[in-house]
Formats: C-alpha cells, structure tokens, sequence
C-alpha cells in the first residue's frame, strides 16, 4: 500500500504439462464433460507420443563424461534470480477428515503410512470433484487397494467415478464458478433463509453429526442415512431436511422403519430443493396436530434446532422472524 494506491505482488505459476493434466483427476474429468467424448479423445490423441519398437535399433549415445569435461574457469555459483519453473497446487479452504477415513478402515486391511501426501492429494481433489464423506470414500479406498494393501490411483479414481455415477443417474461432474449474487427472494437475512442456506449447504454426513454433538454418529444412523442418499436418491439438502423434520417429532429417533415410511413417501412426492422439502414437513405436521388433539396442550418445543445457533453464533432472533416451517412447529 502506497498512499491511495493499491501496490500487488504476482506469483505466476507454469501451466502443468500434457501428462499432468490428462492425469488429473479434476481437470481431465471436466474436460471431457464439457468438450465430449470424441473431441476428448482427439485432444489426448493429438498430444500421444508414437510408440517406437527399438528391438532392432542400437544405442549410440555417448556418456556425458566422455562428451565434456570440466576445466578450472570460476566458482559456480547458484543465482536466485533466474527463471524457474514453479508448479501451482490446489487449495481449498476445508481440509479432508482424514483421521475418519482411516478409522473406517478394517485393521489389518489399510495401512496409514499408504497415506502419502500424492494419496492425500488425490483424495482430496477427488472428494472435492464428487462430493464425498470420508465414510463414503473409505468404502472404495477398501475396494481400490492392491495386493500389498496400498491404494491403487488409477484403481481409485475409476471407482470413485463409478460409485458418482450410479448414485448420479450416470451423470459426470463439472465446475462451476460461484456466484456472490444473492437472488432476491432470498435476501432478506431471516431464520427462515438463513436455515434454508444451512440446509442447502451442509454435507448429511456433517448434518447428522451435528446432531451427535460433534461425535461420529453409529453405524446404524450411518446405514439409514446410506439408504436415503444412495437407495432413494435423495438430494444433500432434501436429506437434511428430512433427518431434522423425523428427530424434532419422533423425540430425536431415528428408527430405521419409520423412515423408510416418511422417505419412501417424500420420494413419491418427488421433493427437490430444501425448500420444497420444508413446505411438505409443514403440512405433514399440521395433518399431525389435526389428528392428534389429545396432545394439543403438549408444551411447545423449541422451533430452532439446537446445531442452529452454533453455526450462527447464537444471534437472537425476534419472533416476527420465526414464520413458514417454524410457525407450525411452535
């Protein structure tokens, strides 16, 4: 900063070469996904090197000792200042749970130290590409290893893409850039919207954790929550929904049966977005209260679930705010 102006450093980094990016589990994913198979195929064809058979050919080239040799000129001496090539890795802001991944594993099947930081680094692009829990990227890691219990990259990769597909109706991702428009109906910075952001943006495996407090929720939630992202195909969001609108009134139980009822029964209704899902919960839960009149002076429970205020920093909200999904459960 020089007085008024703004004063900006510049790090440039070489662009990765052919091999590099081809072999990149982002970029060679989107490529192909925005460009197509056969376009796809000519780029990667156009940069193949031609195999030569040298089974009838002799190596003629001379060692680099026998070709110069050195004199006594001046003192070598390294210069910082020269050009070099410097690579430019990926960051992101979150860092993968790797602690859980491996504490998913069977002992005696993984070893740790087959954790390198090229494994990591993979992992991680692949988790951010498909979106994957560390439970369900510890579940192909199983099925990806060799022989010597070390993971297989290329093995990894194939079933990583495999496993997005089947539970993507065999769609590929891509990238998008985000935006910071907010679109106007949800500007307003209410309970409502700010709940449908949390919804919409938490992972389910991180949801229902937040439900344990921070712990690792059991085996037996992970199945149920397994069966309503990857059975029925639940959207992240809907899912979220779901999980909080059956714990708020089945006294915070998850009982495998009956929400296979409740899911099985928001599927048909063919919910979409978080909103949608929220809309259906209301109405279910006035059904509710229409059937059940005994209960009607139950004391009233708290509308806001309890990870709410965490996330948010415990901001008191007034009651004008609490309107839609939270009014009819007060």
């Amino acid at each position: 900063m020089e007085g008024n102006v703004n004063s900006y450093v510049y790090e440039l980094y070489s662009p990765l070469t052919v091999s590099e990016f081809f072999n990149h589990p982002i970029f060679s994913t989107v490529l192909k996904n925005n460009v197509g198979d056969v376009e796809f195929k000519r780029l990667k064809n156009y940069f193949k090197v031609p195999k030569l058979n040298l089974k009838d050919y002799i190596d003629i080239t001379h060692p680099f000792d026998l070709t110069f040799k050195s004199v006594n000129i001046e003192n070598f001496k390294e210069d910082d200042e020269v050009l070099k090539k410097e690579k430019g890795y990926l960051n992101y802001s979150y860092e993968f749970d790797f602690d859980t991944l491996i504490s998913s594993m069977p002992k005696g099947l993984f070893n740790p130290k087959a954790l390198t930081k090229s494994i990591k680094e993979l992992i991680t692009n692949l988790n951010f590409l498909y979106k994957m829990s560390p439970i369900e990227m510890s579940d192909v890691v199983k099925i990806s290893l060799n022989e010597k219990g070390l993971i297989d990259k290329e093995l990894l990769k194939e079933n990583v893409r495999k496993y997005y597909e089947y539970n993507n109706d065999g769609k590929s991702p891509t990238l998008l850039f985000k935006s910071e428009r907010v679109s106007s109906s949800r500007k307003e910075n209410n309970s409502l919207n700010r709940l449908l952001n949390v919804f919409e943006t938490t992972k389910p495996y991180d949801f229902l954790k937040s439900k344990y407090k921070g712990v690792r929720p059991t085996s037996k939630d992970m199945q149920i929550l397994e069966m309503i992202l990857v059975d029925l195909q639940f959207s992240p969001a809907v899912c979220n929904v779901l999980i909080d609108f059956i714990l708020k009134t089945q006294n915070n139980r998850l009982v495998k049966s009956y929400v296979e009822v409740i899911a099985g029964e928001w599927k048909r209704a063919d919910l979409k977005t978080a909103k949608e899902a929220m809309e259906y919960a209301e109405n279910t839960y006035k059904k509710l209260k229409q059937n059940n009149t005994k209960k009607s002076n139950v004391k009233k429970q708290e509308t806001i679930p309890e990870w709410f205020g965490k996330v948010h920093e415990k901001e008191e909200m007034n009651d004008t705010e609490l309107e839609g999904f939270f009014k009819e459960f007060s």
